[in-house]
């Protein structure tokens, strides 16, 4: 089991860590553009 189970993990670690920082920016751009319409508007 732990020849096959270890390297699934450092996979799902990854995608974890890949899909926080897709979060992130999107927040992150979802603020930016919020901030600059509130400014031009």
């Amino acid at each position: 089991m732990d020849h096959i189970e270890t390297p699934v993990k450092p996979a799902r670690g990854l995608r974890r860590v890949l899909l926080a920082a897709a979060a992130g920016a999107l927040l992150a751009a979802a603020a930016w553009v919020a901030l600059w319409l509130a400014m031009h508007l």
